[in-house]
């Protein structure tokens, strides 16, 4: 762990222009799913209600449903990143005024009640999903949209066997609220494997995971807006962004008296909290000084949990999360224009067509070879006979790749033309049914009165 920073004097900003703008935030994790695995588990009955809450997830059940990103907030806080020398990889460092506040590790089990540590089982490796396995019995081995499976839960459609709701919920919890995936993405294979070993999930340290992936699209900075864009930026945040927002009001007691409302529970400390209904106007909340906790320090009750034990494993040892990898490196990282065949590459290097193929004028065959003429010479005219006729050439074969491209081309289309009314016909209902509250909700908000220069979204 980095050693805590003392006065700052040589600290610099990590977005200083931040704080110039308004912001959009977008947040990918889908809080609002929680309500329907609370209404479904609980239909299932007590017996079920309990063998839930033995899962790692059972204390989310009570986490406020309702919980979303205040965008006001949130700005507020990550417009005051900081760095210094020595400040560890895996923590963020933020200015309030004059004191300093971190979100670690530490902060994100506190917050979350999620293990870190390490676990037998690797998400990076291969993964072969047993023949008796929720996803070949009930799905048929097919790809799953994650919001496909989040709709037929909530339409009850996983409700008749307890065990399968479990499962299902499982996974719902774990990609669109802990990873905040894309609602259009498809279950991991990894996923199907993990959720049929019901020790193995327990043990596994989604709070490490999780942590990994908030991190790291906190640290991706926003360049400042152009001038087109109405001068605002805006921040993808994907993993859990919540558990920043509930340890922000951790570490400053202030935020959290006068914008949520506190329930019975004490740890872990997202159960604490609940959202107000009220628009949260912060004035000027973040120009005086506001008392803060620089670190949050485990309470005795705390340090005797499960989630607690691994805390002080080294967090780059073991499984770890890996940021994706664009499948199309090549063609999402090139941008060319006809014109000038301009080019630009990143990350890697590409030697332009041109160098690679001769795509010019194929010389005719019977052309001679044209000596150079020394300097001062006048090369000799043309002679006025006549050249017999040029014998009919044939069209050169094409090479070897241009025939592989234009049969793998021919194969694509007819799978496409196979294959693209199955296709929409399973997903199209999906991302209708999901669109369609989005456009509403935000007819309503656009009705609404909302806070000047900053809006939240969700995908």
């Amino acid at each position: 762990m980095a050693a805590h920073p003392t006065e700052f004097n040589d600290f610099a900003w990590t977005r200083e222009y931040a704080r110039d703008y308004s912001a959009k935030i977008i947040n990918h994790s889908k809080m609002k799913v929680l309500k329907d695995i609370k209404k479904i588990i609980s239909a299932l009955g007590q017996a079920t209600i309990n063998e839930f809450r033995t899962t790692c997830f059972g204390h989310m059940l009570d986490f406020d449903d309702e919980a979303t990103i205040s965008a006001v907030i949130m700005h507020q806080i990550i417009a005051r990143q900081f760095t210094f020398a020595g400040v560890g990889p895996h923590e963020a460092w933020f200015r309030i005024r004059e004191q300093s506040i971190r979100f670690s590790k530490v902060e994100f089990c506190l917050v979350t009640g999620l293990k870190f540590g390490d676990s037998t089982f690797d998400p990076n490796a291969e993964h072969v999903v047993g023949d008796n396995s929720l996803w070949r019995t009930i799905f048929g081995s097919r790809t799953v949209q994650v919001d496909t499976l989040a709709q037929n839960f909530t339409n009850g459609i996983y409700s008749n066997d307890p065990t399968i709701a479990i499962k299902v919920a499982l996974i719902i919890i774990a990609e669109l609220i802990l990873m905040g995936v894309d609602y259009r993405s498809c279950v991991k294979l990894w996923i199907w494997t993990l959720v049929e070993d019901r020790a193995r999930w327990n043990s596994f340290p989604w709070g490490k995971y999780a942590f990994q992936m908030t991190l790291h699209y906190l640290n991706k900075v926003p360049s400042p807006p152009q001038s087109t864009s109405g001068g605002k930026l805006s921040y993808h945040m994907y993993g859990f962004p919540l558990a920043l927002q509930i340890w922000a009001i951790e570490a400053i007691p202030e935020l959290g008296t006068l914008f949520f409302t506190k329930t019975t529970y004490e740890i872990p400390r997202f159960r604490k909290w609940k959202m107000s209904k009220k628009s949260i106007v912060l004035g000027d909340a973040f120009t005086r000084n506001l008392e803060c906790e620089r670190t949050l320090v485990a309470m005795e009750e705390e340090r005797r949990q499960e989630y607690w034990h691994d805390i002080d494993a080294n967090i780059m040892e073991g499984i770890q999360w890996l940021p994706p990898v664009d499948p199309f490196p090549l063609r999402s990282s090139m941008i060319s224009t006809v014109r000038g065949q301009k080019r630009r590459m990143t990350n890697f290097d590409v030697t332009p067509l041109s160098t690679q193929i001769d795509v010019g004028v194929i010389p005719h065959p019977n052309a001679g070879v044209i000596e150079p003429l020394a300097r001062g010479v006048t090369p000799p005219s043309a002679p006025r006979t006549s050249l017999p006729p040029t014998p009919r050439l044939s069209r050169p074969a094409a090479p070897s790749w241009a025939r592989r491209d234009k049969v793998s081309t021919r194969k694509l289309r007819a799978v496409m033309r196979e294959e693209l009314p199955r296709i929409l016909q399973d997903t199209l209902p999906g991302i209708l049914a999901s669109i369609l509250p989005d456009v509403l909700r935000q007819i309503r908000e656009q009705e609404a009165i909302k806070e000047p220069g900053v809006n939240i979204e969700e995908s």
